[in-house]
């Protein structure tokens, strides 16, 4: 079973700029890979394109690789497609004359490179006028640190990336040095800068999502709720009126089109579209976790002894990063929502009998391997099903985001 780990790099925007692939095995993983490096990259390398595909990792994005002094020398990168990809050397080669050599021929052949986790620009030089991108670690250095390498660097033609950033401030002081580009769970983490109600028309989604999810859902209600909101009326007919939905009659009127979806699609639907808007000015790779995670807890429905749970295991996964979106705390949130009290309780950080599932999801989600395999075990779920249902998830979710 292949496995290829991918974390986002974004810009400053906080849009997708990249993803560094990462080595995983099916046995192992955050392990010990001294003395493997060649075989490390090389299987990342392999995974990537032959086994699960390079677009199904990036979604046409760039793909970061890192690269050893072997497979430097060797030219094996010549295998990965230049336009998309971006050579990594790691930290511990040291620039020689051979090794500069191959960074020119590599840069001749039309590849971008990057300098992993510099600490220091002497000796380093020669690299630094060929790079295009330079790492620097946030966690192995401190403020002071972090601003000199900015202001030494700020001579050479690269682009500086802040990684392993944690938290709001060393993104904000990132970019007061200069930063461009930044990797790292500070956007996983709740950003609470104010508190901030759902502004006004986000009050429309929130009511027709609570309207949904009623035991004695009233569809005239419904309807007066998606009425009054022309971005709620049009998407819903859209969505309707698509190939992919199957329906042969246009549809004409909301309650008409509310009825004919179905309940649980519309539930669904609702809340993909809730938390769309929730994320309008976050990352977009945010959305893309909270999809993921939805699709894959849905999946485990049925292994984990929940078949009866699947649209509660969606609605878990979905609403995970909610606290995230709004900058709030997850309980302050959850509050007003039409979610099971398991649920609520499991996004709280409780246990409950769907914690297995959704920390199998963040298990996964964080290419954690021991902990997949130990969470699928108490689970009683076949590794091999965890694995596909999470590539599944991925495809879908990038799908969803791609219509």
């Amino acid at each position: 079973m292949a496995f290829v780990g991918r974390q986002p790099i974004f810009s400053q925007a906080q849009s997708v700029y990249a993803y560094e692939l990462l080595f995983r095995s099916g046995s192992t993983t955050n392990a010990n890979t001294a003395g493997q490096g060649d075989a490390v990259t090389t299987t990342v390398m392999n995974n990537s394109l032959s086994v699960i595909g390079l677009d199904t990792l990036t979604g046409g994005k760039r793909a970061f690789v890192n690269m050893t002094r072997t497979l430097l020398l060797r030219g094996d990168y010549n295998v990965l497609p230049k336009d998309v990809t971006v050579i990594e050397l790691l930290e511990d080669i040291v620039p020689d004359p051979e090794v500069i050599e191959a960074c020119r021929e590599l840069k001749s052949a039309g590849y971008m490179l990057a300098l992993d986790d510099l600490v220091s620009s002497d000796g380093y030089e020669p690299l630094l006028d060929l790079a295009d991108i330079v790492k620097v670690d946030f966690m192995g250095t401190d403020h002071a640190k972090r601003e000199q390498l900015a202001k030494k660097l700020a001579g050479h033609n690269t682009r500086l990336l802040a990684e392993k950033v944690e938290t709001h401030d060393e993104f904000a002081q990132a970019l007061q040095h200069g930063y461009e580009l930044f990797q790292g769970y500070f956007f996983s983490k709740p950003e609470i800068v104010a508190v901030k109600d759902v502004p006004g028309m986000n009050q429309n989604y929130l009511r027709m999502l609570v309207e949904i999810n009623r035991p004695d859902i009233d569809f005239d209600q419904l309807e007066k709720i998606v009425k009054t909101d022309l971005s709620l009326s049009s998407k819903l007919l859209r969505y309707l009126n698509s190939a992919s939905m199957g329906v042969r009659n246009k549809i004409t009127s909301i309650k008409q089109a509310l009825v004919m979806l179905g309940l649980k699609p519309l539930k669904r639907w609702a809340t993909l579209i809730f938390m769309a808007n929730m994320g309008k000015d976050k990352p977009e790779e945010l959305m893309v976790t909270s999809l993921v995670r939805a699709k894959f807890c849905e999946s485990m429905a049925k292994q984990a002894g929940l078949s009866e749970r699947e649209f509660d295991l969606f609605m878990m996964g979905m609403m995970s990063v909610l606290d995230v979106m709004m900058g709030r705390p997850i309980d302050e949130l959850l509050g007003p929502m039409p979610l099971e009290q398991d649920v609520k309780a499991t996004l709280s950080g409780q246990p409950t009998k769907l914690s297995g599932v959704f920390d199998l999801a963040v298990a996964c989600e964080r290419v954690n391997r021991p902990r997949v395999i130990k969470l699928a075990e108490q689970s009683g779920i076949d590794l091999q099903d965890v694995d596909q249902a999470y590539r599944d998830s991925i495809t879908w979710a990038d799908g969803v985001m791609a219509a």
